[in-house]
């Protein structure tokens, strides 16, 4: 009794430390506003207005679409909106009151860790893995993202489950049936915040045979030693385990089998169409990021919307004017659309991007190998032009003093030299190509016809 009450006034003392110490480090984040997907979530997300049906939470995902549309993206955490709700509900869109629900969820979640380590370390070892757990920048953005609010959220009722799974399997050949039907709502509550919380189950399994039922590798090996000698007397606890088990797991899948039926029995389907309204919602968020706008014009392309991939490209590249992929897929756009001076000026100029090559030296600098297209586009629109052959031969040759195992350099040189007339120089760049590509069959065709 006396150890028991010793052991709770520590905790308490421990748990207050560890809150003073996660709001002195947090407290600046309630002043933030809502960034990123905090503006698709809560902003424009209608199942948090009073006027919308409290149901529609449990049919529509994270960001207020049905699960059963094909443009769902099928995150279900009908408990983390639900929380938004109460948060719209009582501030409407000031976003102070969200970063301070994170706050808050965070320290419980660092004081059911400390809890949760109790159970295997000394009191104040537990209190520093919380203070590390509690502190890491990992967790910077499920805390100061509202969005990272359902990571948070998922984590306290996994820590829940595991803690009261604890008590439901304290007796090695008894189950506290309450505490493990207990323990199963705080798992559906955990899949309800955020999917991954359904891995609880997994820890629980493990938790009941090296914890519960202290069960070792060499009790494992002459258990079933013994079977197989004809010994036909199961371990003790295996009937208790398997039986706690069979329930957890069995719950799971039912838990899972709705959650199928829910979006409609179907998988997330991410079609170029979708592709191309996820970058074009993610760009409303921020407008100064190069790659997202090159994303848009990959998803045009692929529909050959050229015209409009070549809007997006050309944004991109002024956004980021360095970006050397940029201004290849302007220029590539440009060579679908057979404006061939423009495609020119653009290759050149994600050329001119390049550190120099200085002749005689060795090239040292990290260049993408998806880069070095610029070589090869250039020179191969330039090769049309009969009197420009030499200077598409050097293009080549550039690309090659960049990357010496750059195949597809050595076959378009090599192809140039022949039509140069340049017989024995093209025979060589086969043969390096062969080299480091013995499989292709075009080569050893060149090789051989050359």
């Amino acid at each position: 009794m006396a150890a028991s009450m010793a052991f709770n006034l520590d905790f308490s003392r421990y748990s207050v430390i560890l809150v003073v110490i996660i709001f002195v480090c947090y407290i600046n984040s309630l002043q933030c506003g809502f960034v990123f997907d905090d503006l698709s979530a809560i902003i424009d997300n209608q199942d948090l207005r009073p006027h919308v049906p409290l149901s529609n939470l449990f049919w529509n995902d994270f960001w207020g679409t049905p699960m059963n549309k094909e443009d769902s993206h099928k995150s279900y955490r009908p408990l983390c909106v639900l929380t938004f709700r109460l948060n719209y509900a009582l501030t409407a869109l000031n976003p102070m009151s969200y970063h301070l629900v994170n706050i808050v969820l965070h320290a419980v979640v660092s004081v059911l860790l400390m809890r949760v380590c109790c159970l295997f370390l000394h009191h104040f070892t537990a209190l520093l893995a919380a203070v590390l757990f509690a502190l890491h920048p990992i967790h910077t953005e499920a805390v100061t993202g509202v969005v990272g609010r359902a990571e948070s959220l998922s984590a306290c009722f996994f820590l829940a489950a595991l803690l009261v799974y604890a008590k439901a399997s304290k007796h090695p050949s008894r189950t506290n049936w309450w505490f493990l039907l207990l323990t199963l709502l705080f798992v559906v509550a955990a899949m309800l915040s955020k999917e991954q919380g359904i891995t609880v189950v997994g820890v629980c399994c493990v938790y009941e045979i090296v914890i519960a039922q202290k069960i070792t590798p060499q009790g494992i090996l002459k258990d079933f030693a013994n079977i197989c000698k004809g010994k036909i007397s199961f371990p003790a606890w295996l009937r208790t385990s398997v039986l706690r088990g069979t329930f957890l797991v069995g719950s799971t899948l039912f838990l899972l089998l709705a959650r199928i039926k829910i979006m409609g029995a179907e998988l997330p389907v991410f079609t170029k169409q979708s592709e191309y309204i996820l970058f074009k919602s993610a760009v409303k968020v921020n407008q100064r990021n190069a790659k997202l706008f090159n994303n848009i014009g990959h998803a045009l392309e692929k529909t050959s919307n050229w015209s409009e991939a070549l809007e997006y490209f050309t944004f991109a590249a002024k956004v980021q004017p360095d970006d050397i992929g940029a201004h290849i897929n302007v220029g590539r756009t440009y060579q679908h659309l057979n404006m061939s001076k423009e495609a020119e000026k653009a290759f050149q100029t994600a050329i001119d991007l390049f550190p120099p090559v200085i002749q005689g030296k060795s090239y040292t600098a990290r260049v993408a190998p998806s880069h070095l297209n610029a070589f090869l586009n250039l020179a191969s629109l330039i090769s049309k032009n009969e009197s420009r052959l030499k200077e598409a031969e050097k293009l080549y040759k550039s690309a090659i003093t960049m990357r010496a195992d750059y195949v597809k350099a050595y076959m378009s040189r090599g192809e140039v030299l022949v039509r140069l007339g340049r017989l024995e120089e093209a025979k060589e760049q086969y043969r390096i190509a062969l080299h480091y590509e013995q499989s292709d069959a075009d080569i050893y065709y060149n090789v051989i016809t050359h």
